[in-house]
């Protein structure tokens, strides 16, 4: 049971076939979904899946031991949900990858065949309007079965046409940064920190302290390593983003070991508002969705 490896949990409840509500000693609250092909654990603070396991493989995404059990703080690993924007926001007292992460969504339906489809929601609320004035209803569809799906539906349910942010920010674990290669990202990027631009090759290493904005990324991607594929299929983005904060950056991050840099990297699905932000009229959605499946080699 992976989580039981970073928090003391105690079971709340069975919401049906293979799905179980788990609580924290800290108060986060967690939905475990098992089924013959895989298991899933999902945080409802931010929708934000911590672990996918398919059937006799590892756990494909990295989720930090020192990640923080309280309510309100982001969760280190995973695939965290940025929104309403990317990257840091335009004022200091509002929080960097927006308040998605971080707020407290519904579970409204758990439906089970040969592979489970459950469905979250967030919408518009005093505390989101705190931070952004805007009418809204986000949903994520979670498909856990031989493969990870996800699928970030906003809508705009207000009057005002407003342009959004997002990402699906997704950490994945692997054996060593350094055996490890991504492919599909394109040849063009361009630095987060110092706007620079410089081409690659088109299968990339990822190094330490990297922190690159791909625009030229292809709607499918495949993380190389010495012993797996993992084939990333996303759609509705602009950019990907590829991160490792490198020995330095996870020195200063309080929720990552410092040698935690070596296990993982985020390869990640974007909507850079930056760059080219996705506009909504009264009623309109937009979908951002990847689909993860593994292959061992």
């Amino acid at each position: 049971m992976m989580l039981v490896n970073h928090l003391e949990l105690a079971l709340i409840e069975s919401l049906g076939s293979g799905v179980t509500r788990w609580e924290s000693k800290g108060g986060l609250a967690f939905i475990k979904i098992e089924n013959s092909l895989a298991t899933c654990w999902v945080s409802l603070q931010g929708a934000q899946v911590l672990s996918y396991i398919p059937a006799g493989q590892p756990d494909l995404l990295w989720l930090s031991h020192k990640m923080i059990d309280r309510p309100g703080v982001a969760i280190r690993g995973g695939i965290p949900i940025c929104w309403p924007w990317f990257g840091k926001a335009e004022s200091a007292s509002l929080p960097n990858h927006g308040f998605a992460r971080t707020a407290q969504w519904c579970l409204d339906d758990a439906t089970v065949t040969d592979f489970h489809r459950l469905s979250f929601s967030l919408a518009s609320n005093e505390y989101t309007q705190s931070m952004c004035s805007r009418d809204f209803h986000l949903s994520l569809e979670v498909t856990v079965g031989d493969a990870l799906g996800l699928e970030l539906i906003t809508k705009n349910t207000g009057d005002a046409r407003w342009g959004v942010g997002a990402a699906l920010h997704s950490y994945f674990a692997v054996e060593q940064l350094s055996q490890s290669m991504v492919e599909g990202l394109g040849c063009s990027a361009i630095d987060v920190q110092t706007l620079e631009a410089s081409r690659f090759p088109e299968v990339f290493v990822p190094n330490p302290g990297l922190d690159k904005l791909f625009v030229e990324a292809e709607p499918l991607l495949t993380l190389h390593q010495p012993h797996s594929l993992l084939h990333i299929e996303q759609d509705g983005y602009n950019t990907s983003v590829c991160w490792n904060p490198g020995e330095l950056g996870a020195a200063k991050l309080a929720d990552m070991s410092e040698d935690d840099w070596e296990s993982f990297v985020c390869i990640e699905s974007v909507i850079n508002q930056r760059q080219e932000a996705i506009w909504l009229d009264s009623g309109q959605i937009h979908s951002l969705s990847q689909v993860i499946r593994y292959t061992p080699v």
